[in-house]
């Protein structure tokens, strides 16, 4: 640790997967599947681990089973008092799926200010038709309000093209005054629960990432493989190459070349705050693993 308490890689992995065991718990005790997703699922397929790179861990939970879930944990005490669930149930306006933080660690985004601590990504997988009339008009409409929601948490200045940098910092400061976050974030909800669960056979990450990349079957969902992910079973989508296929390309075994190797760009430090506020001796340069001791 420095002299800034800045947390180093291979500790903040170990509070991430601290993170996503309690979550499998979590799961488990309310009779719920769930799949690792994105560079997670990556990470487990091709590194069984984090893809070194990587700084984010990334679950699904069928649109059902999250509802119940955001239900039952947004309004009761976690297994661990810093941890916490945000969503738009209780009043988060940054995103449209839901998270859940470590309060202890600090996180300095250099692109966004959703995200303050550290966290897991939960998103809901949607039931979608096959049509494909259907599937455009619907990403037509998600992909607006992502961009919009995208722009609205961008830093001002972030941006890898320049006309990024000038649409983030003009309009993300004008929709941020005008308290636009959350009923954009309500939109995409509402949109993507649209076709009705019960007449689907297919779902897609379509709240997040506002494509149909990745389709899969909703029956298959429900009965998971087992997959290591640095050294502990967790549930994944059995048919999970269509779903790495259609998200990272059908090479996705291959590594990327190394200027393509992009994290979300985030340095963990310990939140001071949170220690002081909770009257909590604060760990010196010497203590990291007082942050992973319960694992």
């Amino acid at each position: 640790m420095t002299n800034n308490n800045q947390i180093d890689t291979r500790h903040y992995h170990q509070i991430l997967m601290d993170m996503l065991i309690t979550f499998d718990k979590m799961c488990k005790e309310q009779g719920m599947t769930y799949s690792l997703a994105g560079g997670t699922l990556l990470g487990a397929v091709r590194h069984q681990g984090f893809i070194p790179w990587d700084d984010d861990v990334d679950v699904f939970l069928l649109r059902p089973d999250y509802e119940r879930f955001v239900e039952i944990y947004s309004k009761m005490e976690l297994p661990k008092p810093y941890y916490k669930i945000v969503t738009l149930k209780n009043g988060v306006k940054e995103i449209s799926f839901a998270r859940m933080l470590d309060q202890r660690v600090r996180v300095d985004h250099e692109r966004s200010n959703s995200v303050t601590t550290a966290w897991i990504d939960i998103v809901p997988l949607d039931a979608v038709p096959e049509d494909p009339k259907w599937q455009e008009k619907l990403v037509r409409k998600l992909s607006f309000y992502r961009k919009v929601r995208i722009v609205a948490n961008a830093k001002m200045g972030s941006g890898r093209t320049t006309w990024q940098i000038i649409v983030r910092s003009t309009m993300g400061p004008l929709i941020r005054k005008l308290h636009l976050q959350n009923a954009v974030c309500k939109r995409i909800d509402r949109l993507a629960k649209k076709y009705p669960f019960e007449k689907a056979e297919y779902f897609a990450e379509i709240v997040a990432k506002a494509n149909f990349n990745g389709m899969g079957r909703i029956d298959l969902f429900k009965s998971p493989e087992i997959i290591e992910f640095e050294g502990y079973p967790f549930m994944c989508m059995p048919d999970y190459d269509a779903y790495l296929r259609g998200q990272y390309g059908n090479d996705y075994m291959k590594l990327l070349p190394k200027n393509k190797r992009i994290a979300h760009g985030v340095a963990t430090f310990i939140n001071e705050e949170y220690f002081e506020q909770n009257g909590l001796e604060l760990p010196d340069e010497n203590q990291q693993d007082v942050l992973v001791e319960d694992m």
